[in-house]
């Protein structure tokens, strides 16, 4: 872990701990608290700053085709690298305009992270309270699915909220007995479980950030430890954790490890090995894959830059706008719905595990014109 992590680790867990919200006179909102960044600005990270690089040069080129879940990935990105922040302005002024916080719970704490990554107040952005919009959401939607509730864990964490313990309990219950979280393939006879690799890797940033904040207890201290021990079962031999897409989930797994503390360099190494064969400073959505691609970058960039969801932000210090180090246009993809786009309107079914209940889950597809949960992501 980068010295910066370090630092944003320790500063988040003191911001929770001991600085909790306190009300303004007159005010009804809390005080917005962004969690401390360490001093080593992540331009450093070669890999981080051409992915960096990159990113910007395709959002001057696309910028009205990235909206929605992809664009607060892309401010969550570009704010791990430490760099462009007039990028990362001109993505934020456009979050302002767009509805897609308003979309859910999911939605709304993923919209809470890239708002407290980029420095700005969720509790005022654009006019709303995106805090005030992922309590009503939670309270209108009753039980989150797993695709949702990490996003949803980690938007009250990141305004420095207590999380209702419901949601606390709902993360624990819906582990499965090996250690990760998935959903029940319901058209099987008899149903059958199946791992997401990528909710879990989000989910064990959103329990580290719970257990840094003393909330939840023993459950949740059990449940983290169960959970990395599955994910370091669960690694191939080739370094990375497969899936749809092995680039994307090994970077949702590495952005756990980081919250919780954690290294692993053979999938970091894995990362940038797969970054050195788009030949743009981007990083592909394929094992071994040559293309350039949005998804793959943005969800890469925070495990690249060694920092996590749970405490990434913006060092507007840091990051004057840098010469491209690596061909970032050269390879550039054409913009369409399999970049992570949300193409919407197809639901499934999915069983949460624990019996607990039995929630529905909007889908797109990726890259590979694969069928994959909409979340928060």
């Amino acid at each position: 872990m980068s010295l910066r992590t370090r630092l944003a680790a320790a500063g988040f867990a003191v911001a929770l701990g001991l600085a909790p919200y306190a009300a303004p006179a007159q005010a009804t909102a809390p005080t917005f608290v962004l969690p401390a960044a360490g001093s080593v600005c992540a331009v450093s990270n070669d890999s981080a700053r051409q992915a960096a690089d990159w990113l910007a040069a395709y959002w001057k080129d696309h910028k009205a085709q990235i909206g929605g879940g992809q664009l607060a990935d892309a401010i969550i990105g570009m704010s791990a690298s430490d760099s462009h922040p007039d990028v990362v302005a001109e993505m934020v002024a456009k979050l302002k305009t767009e509805e897609y916080p308003t979309y859910g719970a999911g939605p709304a704490g993923k919209s809470i992270i890239a708002v407290a990554a980029a420095g700005e107040d969720p509790t005022n952005f654009g006019g709303r309270n995106l805090l005030t919009l992922l309590k009503d959401a939670v309270a209108d939607e009753g039980p989150q699915s797993i695709n949702n509730l990490p996003y949803v864990i980690l938007g009250y964490l990141r305004t420095g909220e207590k999380v209702p313990a419901a949601l606390i309990d709902r993360a624990v219950t819906l582990q499965d007995k090996g250690g990760s979280w998935g959903y029940v393939e319901s058209w099987k006879n008899p149903p059958a479980f199946k791992t997401d690799p990528d909710s879990s890797g989000v989910m064990i940033s959103a329990l580290a950030g719970l257990k840094q904040s003393g909330q939840g207890g023993d459950k949740v201290s059990t449940a983290l430890d169960k959970a990395l021990t599955w994910a370091k079962g669960a690694k191939t031999p080739g370094g990375y954790w497969d899936n749809y897409s092995p680039v994307n989930t090994t970077a949702m797994i590495l952005q756990g490890y980081t919250a919780a503390g954690r290294t692993d360099a053979d999938a970091l190494k894995f990362l940038r090995a797969q970054q050195k064969l788009t030949g743009t400073g981007a990083l592909s959505n394929v094992l071994d894959g040559k293309e350039s691609n949005l998804m793959g970058t943005t969800q890469g960039l925070v495990a690249l830059a060694e920092d996590s969801l749970l405490t990434v932000t913006l060092d507007k210090g840091c990051g004057a706008p840098s010469e491209p180090s690596s061909p970032a246009s050269s390879a550039d993809p054409s913009p369409s719905a399999s970049q992570g786009q949300s193409t919407g309107g197809q639901s499934s079914s999915q069983q949460s595990t624990g019996g607990a209940s039995t929630a529905t889950a909007t889908t797109s597809t990726d890259n590979g014109g694969r069928p994959m949960p909409e979340t928060g992501r």
